[in-house]
């Protein structure tokens, strides 16, 4: 029997283009018959010039999860069970390199770094995510039970840690940004739409103004395929920009991106951004700029089971 993903494969080779005026109604119905597995990478670089002396950090992770629709709520709200089930790290910081890949036994004694804890501490929790078919996410099916888990952990610093990471404003921190896309209304080839989502940490926040454009529509047994390009900007807050001297401002503030979404299973399957920021000035004339620039890239992945 094959596998979904080749299913998808099979059916692609005898795709075509739909009709121009056609439209579709994009909502999220996890029609996949199981579980499934996504990888989720996100990876951040950020290169400081100070008046050309030039330093540069990296990090990346990757998360993989098994999701399912588990259940549907009177009002329409969807219960999505996810559970983690293997995770890898690397961190370049000042010339010193961190590496950990939980399915690498010899990173065993690696597993209670602060860099990974709470993710290995949360390994095969049933997190029963609430979503609207737009991919609103409106909290936990199962607080409770979290609070539970997370009460168990002995560490106390990992305990504040996973508080905050199964919190509503982190939840919707994200998954806002690759699930939260899908428009109110039916579209089809050449239809524009806008999100506008926040990011908040303790110390700073920005909102993300994203449009939306379908570029390319196919149909396939059972469905569509739809490829959506993002476009957008950054809007910081004060209190993020207030951590710098006064003399830098925003001089890059980019969002982009794209992702494609399967009518038949009724979910995203791919999506990529890349979060682009830059704050520059120069304290006095002569003496030339400091730049401070970062690079997050998202990307979320369906992949074989």
């Amino acid at each position: 029997m094959p596998t979904l993903i080749t299913a998808i494969a099979l059916l692609s080779t005898s795709s075509a283009l739909v009709a121009p005026n056609d439209t579709f109604k994009l909502e999220y119905t996890f029609d996949t018959k199981g579980p499934i597995t996504y990888v989720i990478t996100q990876s951040q670089s950020i290169t400081q010039d100070i008046m050309g002396e030039v330093s540069q950090s990296t990090e990346s992770g990757a998360l993989f999860v098994h999701r399912e629709l588990i259940a549907t709520q009177d009002d329409g709200t969807l219960v999505v069970s996810q559970r983690s089930k293997a995770y890898s790290f690397t961190e370049n910081l000042m010339d010193e390199n961190f590496e950990f890949d939980s399915t690498n036994p010899a990173h065993d004694p690696l597993k209670s770094d602060y860099r990974v804890a709470t993710q290995v501490e949360s390994f095969g929790w049933n997190i029963e995510i609430l979503m609207s078919p737009q991919g609103d996410v409106v909290g936990l099916n199962n607080a409770d039970e979290i609070s539970d888990l997370i009460e168990k952990v002995s560490d106390s610093e990992n305990q504040e840690e996973l508080t905050d990471m199964f919190s509503l404003q982190t939840l919707t921190g994200d998954y806002g940004p690759f699930w939260h896309v899908l428009p109110e209304q039916a579209v089809g080839l050449g239809d524009v739409w806008e999100r506008v989502y926040t990011i908040e940490d303790e110390d700073f926040g920005f909102i993300i103004d994203q449009t939306m454009t379908v570029k390319q529509i196919t149909k396939t047994k059972g469905g569509q395929t739809l490829h959506v390009d993002i476009e957008g900007t950054i809007n910081v807050d004060e209190a993020m920009l207030s951590e710098f001297p006064p003399f830098m401002k925003v001089t890059k503030n980019t969002y982009s991106g794209n992702f494609i979404f399967n009518t038949a299973l009724g979910t995203v399957t791919n999506f990529e951004s890349t979060i682009s920021l830059d704050i520059a000035g120069s304290p006095g004339e002569g003496m030339g700029d400091v730049i401070i620039s970062s690079d997050m890239k998202l990307q979320y992945k369906m992949i074989e089971n």
